[in-house]
């Protein structure tokens, strides 16, 4: 079995020790941590294929920079990750809004910025017909946010801090649904070619944060209180990791089969000459 394949296999496995952990360890009094330290886990995996996918472009090449700024974006969603988990396992809930979603909402700022480096060092042009399928998406995705996770929720009785703090997560939220089309824009560029599969799964990852901040939006105090649905938005969020790692270390080992291969070709023809 080669590398690809074992690391592979890995990362799919924790995330089902994961589930298991979430299902049948719910009644258990350290069913938060020991789940929290799994998710911790996995963004470190996710982290871990982005610095392994640096390292093999280079930070010097532009795709490198590109996965060099999205793996600073995952560093501070775990970090949030972190801060958040912290408070709840001291105070028995977790604080909202707090320090830990100031980080998350960095992090989705830092996501963007990296997709958008790598559109405009790729020179990837849109078509007029894809610019106004783009604009009627972003549209069309800005109202769904703003409705489902503003107007559906809103409160005045909410304290007016958790009330700009759902706000923000919106506006977070649209950055993520644009960002995902970049992907999609990106990952249709490659078609064809070996690179298209890597961004195809962060298309899918991306696409798994999406839902689950809809629903986290949604079903805010049933997750804050564990109740409910709230093991389902874990769930969205942790297969989202998966392919977030599964991406990032296949474009990893992408460019190192390339080298690889460039450097069998190049021995070959000198024992040839």
């Amino acid at each position: 079995m080669n590398k690809q394949k074992l690391i592979t296999i890995l990362i799919i496995i924790l995330f089902f020790v994961d589930l298991y952990v979430m299902i049948f360890w719910s009644g258990s009094e350290y069913v938060d941590l020991s789940k929290n330290v799994l998710l911790s886990v996995g963004q470190v995996i996710a982290i871990a294929g982005g610095i392994y996918a640096v390292k093999k472009f280079g930070r010097n090449n532009k795709t490198g920079k590109t996965v060099s700024i999205f793996t600073l974006g995952l560093f501070f969603w775990m970090l949030g990750n972190i801060i958040f988990a912290t408070t709840d396992f001291l105070h028995g809930q977790a604080e909202f809004p707090s320090m830990a979603d100031v980080s998350i909402f960095i992090g989705y700022a830092l996501l963007l910025a990296s997709l958008l480096h790598e559109t405009r060092s790729r020179n990837v042009s849109l078509t007029r017909i894809q610019k106004l399928l783009l604009a009627i998406v972003a549209l069309l995705t800005s109202f769904l946010v703003l409705y489902f996770n503003v107007f559906l929720v809103f409160d005045p009785a909410t304290p007016i801090l958790v009330t700009v703090a759902t706000i923000i997560y919106s506006l977070a939220d649209i950055l993520l649904a644009t960002t995902l089309i970049l992907v999609l824009i990106l990952a249709s560029t490659y078609s064809g070619g070996k690179l298209f599969y890597p961004w195809f799964y962060l298309f899918i990852a991306v696409t798994c944060m999406l839902i689950g901040d809809a629903l986290f939006s949604i079903w805010l105090d049933s997750y804050l209180n564990k109740e409910g649905y709230y093991l389902l938005i874990d769930a969205v969020w942790r297969l989202g990791y998966v392919f977030f790692a599964i991406g990032l270390f296949n474009l990893g080992f992408i460019i190192e089969n390339i080298q690889k291969k460039i450097t069998i070709d190049t021995l070959a023809l000198k024992n040839k000459n």
